[in-house]
């Protein structure tokens, strides 16, 4: 497993409580309230192989010295989200695995072709539909394909 440091949750206040439970509008996992996103924060300084448990949370490269491959989890059922954002001036390379491909840019590219950005604060959230490929969506600021 690559390098990374522990969880960091990242809150924003939600404006009100529940009303039927009276707890906050936010859990530790992931939620959208409000248009706001709430979720836990991984910081990889190294290569690492996402697993399904990981789904949902925001993966950044922060910390890291110089380009860091995240590898998608292979073999998932369709449904898994994966956000991704540019923390640092190297690349934050999106492998979907040697089985996998990932739609982007209207198509649907080679298998085990990675996506690529390198800009502070480009982002990216990929879903899988199956068959170990991935779909992108919100992407912000320019992903490359691997030629």
């Amino acid at each position: 497993m690559g390098a990374y440091t522990t969880f960091l949750y990242y809150y924003l206040p939600a404006s009100a409580e529940a009303s039927t439970t009276g707890l906050p509008l936010f859990n530790a996992a992931f939620e959208a309230t409000d248009g706001v996103i709430h979720g836990q924060i991984q910081h990889h300084t190294a290569d690492d192989a996402l697993t399904e448990v990981e789904s949902r949370k925001f993966h950044t490269n922060l910390g890291a010295s110089g380009t860091v491959v995240l590898t998608l989890p292979q073999s998932v059922t369709a449904g898994l989200l994966f956000h991704f954002i540019v923390l640092e001036t190297f690349e934050l390379r999106i492998d979907p695995g040697a089985a996998g491909a990932i739609y982007i840019s209207g198509a649907k590219q080679t298998d085990d072709k990675y996506i690529t950005a390198n800009a502070i604060n480009e982002s990216i959230t990929v879903v899988s539909i199956g068959s170990g490929d991935w779909s992108v969506f919100s992407p912000i600021g320019t992903w490359t394909v691997e030629a």
